[in-house]
């Protein structure tokens, strides 16, 4: 329990850590149940205004300098930039993905406008207006996870059409296909998505959609429940790690806190329980890789 002052001389409040990484900020509650962000310098002070709830992320963790505030009066959401917390660097909107800006992978952001037909836009943190026009549905790849400048949106006919964030009227490709349950990857040659029971690719090329294996069946309830309870599934830094061990044929994926890896060779998908255990075993799956890559070199001996 830490202990301030609310502004007002000898009104000490109490207040208590609620999140806390590995960066020096970190969020506590007052009693009021109100948050606000701290800095280890000055534990009797925040440094940012009081909200309803705080979402950081990337803060925390120090790998981002913004934070999105929930308002205590109003259901609205805005981000914040930690070092200017008098001014928001976007609108008040119904709701906010922290994917992109405050997760710290790129200057993106999707927010949400009203709640029953919601409409969804990707917007910059240099610019309050959106970049693209109101969307029925955007997936949190590509562009937004700052791994390309191509993004996801469900069309109103159901299918999935892929955009390039330099020309949001231009609709590069769509997939003829039933639309996706989850969309992985994007970008200007494939797609890669979960539909059912299916891990599935398709190909601009070939205009041929190929499934790779088959989804485990903690994911499929994950999906069914999300469906039921009409609540999106957060994707984390999917396309990263797809982009760095593609080569390896491993699609690792996060979605909520739990993490897969598809083994797309032996078909089988492996679960951690942390971040840290999926990573390490990406990183081990890659050396042995690159030891079988130099065992399998040939020899040339010159006499």
């Amino acid at each position: 329990m830490l202990y301030g002052y609310n502004g007002k001389k000898d009104d000490k409040e109490e207040y208590r850590v609620v999140c806390r990484g590995q960066s020096p900020y970190y969020i506590a509650e007052n009693n009021l149940r109100e948050q606000a962000v701290f800095h280890a310098r000055n534990p009797y002070h925040p440094i940012s205004y009081w909200w309803g709830k705080i979402y950081d992320h990337g803060l925390i963790k120090g790998e981002s300098e913004y934070y999105i505030a929930e308002h205590q009066r109003f259901p609205k959401q805005a981000i914040f930039h930690v070092k200017f917390p008098r001014e928001p660097v976007s609108q008040w909107w119904a709701q906010i993905y922290y994917h992109g800006l405050v997760n710290g992978t790129s200057e993106y952001y999707i927010a949400q406008e009203g709640i029953e037909d919601a409409k969804q836009a990707i917007f910059s943190k240099y610019d309050k207006e959106p970049i693209t026009p109101w969307l029925n549905r955007i997936w949190t790849v590509g562009v937004v996870n700052g791994t390309n400048q191509y993004y996801a949106t469900t069309s109103q006919d159901g299918y999935i059409q892929v955009y390039n964030i330099k020309d949001p009227s231009f609709c590069v490709y769509e997939i003829p296909y039933e639309t996706a349950d989850i969309v992985l990857h994007v970008d200007e040659k494939i797609a890669v998505y979960i539909r059912g029971d299916s891990l599935l690719l398709y190909d601009t090329a070939t205009m041929y959609e190929e499934t790779l294996m088959q989804v485990p069946d903690n994911l499929q309830r994950m999906i069914q429940q999300s469906k039921q309870s009409n609540k999106d599934l957060y994707i984390h830094q999917t396309d990263m790690l797809i982009n760095e061990y593609k080569q390896f044929d491993l699609v690792p994926v996060v979605i909520e806190n739990k993490y897969f890896v598809f083994d797309l060779n032996t078909a089988q998908t492996h679960s951690f329980v942390t971040e840290s255990a999926m990573t390490k075993y990406l990183a081990t799956q890659k050396i042995d890789k690159d030891d079988e890559n130099k065992n399998n070199t040939d020899i040339i001996v010159l006499y």
